[in-house]
């Protein structure tokens, strides 16, 4: 598995790994089992998942995303390579990944998937949002065309004789040596 590509969708409630060549191989939810009194992560995934309602004052289990954003950086890191790590035991997996995120997040929040998913050890991250993973993974023909303006850019989107689009402010696109925002 030596520089594999995957994706992750890091859900509220279910965490998704997929791998080109082997499907969906995680498919589990978005908990985390913590000790109290030590701050250890005690169980994670379906494991913690089987705790929710059954644990002693000790333990706290938790989701680390709220409304499709990380609420709890440490722990998603840790979920994060804990998976990774299901994956592939080998040390020397350090996959290129795209990971979903929710239409209208931050850029802090957006840099916190980034930053969460690469101290997995991943080599590359590149972000997708949902609709458009949605889109391409339902086999919507959808073409992608960028607009660079002078403040802005926009990127168009055509599927089945419509456009839709968005705006961007603030990129970070260099072009001959003069950054494009």
């Amino acid at each position: 598995m030596l520089g594999t590509d995957a994706a992750i969708d890091l859900g509220t409630s279910r965490t998704r790994i997929y791998l080109p060549q082997q499907g969906v191989v995680i498919d589990e939810p978005s908990v985390v089992a913590v000790d109290n009194m030590t701050e250890e992560i005690i169980a994670i995934g379906q494991e913690a998942y089987e705790m929710v309602g059954r644990t002693s004052q000790r333990l706290t289990v938790t989701y680390p995303l709220v409304n499709g954003v990380i609420s709890n950086f440490i722990l998603v890191e840790q979920m994060v390579g804990y998976f990774l790590k299901k994956v592939s035991s080998s040390m020397v997996f350090m996959p290129r990944v795209v990971a979903c995120i929710p239409g209208e997040v931050t850029e802090v929040e957006k840099r916190a998937v980034v930053n969460s998913i690469s101290t997995a050890g991943v080599r590359k991250i590149c972000l997708i949002e949902e609709p458009i993973a949605a889109a391409m993974g339902a086999g919507i023909d959808f073409y992608p065309s960028w607009f660079l303006g002078g403040g802005y850019r926009r990127r168009n989107h055509r599927h089945g004789g419509g456009v839709f689009g968005r705006r961007f402010h603030n990129a970070f696109c260099k072009a001959g040596g003069n950054p494009f925002r």
